[in-house]
């Protein structure tokens, strides 16, 4: 993530959670093109699974899923950011 709240991947992309619409390994930073223009204020990562908050509080998941852990309410793994329904409840994350 970078000052200006852009974010990139990197590394294995195995399970989609580099975030970059593949699941092909990245050897350099790589803009996570579903999150451009947004600014980027926190991220979190697993193994297999990431998750970020924009500044204004919407919150996106992309990854490995098979656990529940992008909180889609379905267990199917994402290669690109989807925004959660539940972002109302993390304004103070």
């Amino acid at each position: 993530m970078t000052a200006g709240g852009a974010l990139y991947g990197f590394g294995s992309d195995s399970c989609g959670q580099l975030g970059i619409g593949t699941n092909l390994n990245a050897n350099v930073p790589t803009l996570v093109p579903g999150l451009a223009n947004l600014h980027i204020s926190k991220v979190v990562c697993g193994a297999y699974f990431t998750v970020a908050r924009t500044e204004d509080g919407q919150v996106y998941s992309f990854g490995a899923n098979v656990h529940g852990q992008l909180g889609l309410g379905m267990n199917l793994f994402d290669v690109a950011p989807c925004q959660e329904s539940y972002s109302h409840i993390c304004r103070s994350c």
